[in-house]
């Protein structure tokens, strides 16, 4: 006999625990969360261009942003997605460089080992007179 009744000693779960797992598990990622927070931060700069009266304070609080970042981005400065890091250790070129070498061994049927790859990088930084990747 199949009963609806969980291994709790109280019976089936609540809807609402259910329903609280189910938001957990789907919940939506980080990227998402942070391109919802770019887009009313454009909206926000908009909204200040439109209307002079507008306080940069004031259109933060509606748009549900920060100040500071609504200024610097008034400002100019790029959003962080945008900006190359500084501790990137190859350039755009060297890593599609890389990686043809990459997908070339493995369609010759070469898998490629990690201290081959650090190898490979750090040659091509040699050549641009740069630091080592590999310590």
């Amino acid at each position: 006999m199949h009963t609806e009744r969980s291994n709790t000693p109280n019976g089936p779960l609540p809807h609402q625990i259910y329903h609280f797992n189910l938001y957990n598990h789907f919940s939506p990622s980080l990227k998402m969360e942070s391109s919802s927070n770019e887009s009313r931060i454009l909206l926000a700069i908009k909204a200040l261009q439109k209307d002079q009266k507008l306080t940069i304070r004031a259109a933060a609080r509606i748009y549900q942003v920060s100040h500071t970042t609504l200024i610097r981005r008034r400002a100019g400065d790029k959003s962080r997605s945008d900006i190359i890091a500084n501790s990137r250790n190859l350039t755009d070129l060297e890593e599609d460089v890389l990686l043809e070498r990459i997908l070339s061994l493995d369609s010759r049927g070469f898998q490629p080992r990690l201290s081959d790859i650090q190898e490979m990088a750090d040659r091509l930084r040699m050549d641009r007179n740069a630091s080592r990747v590999s310590p």
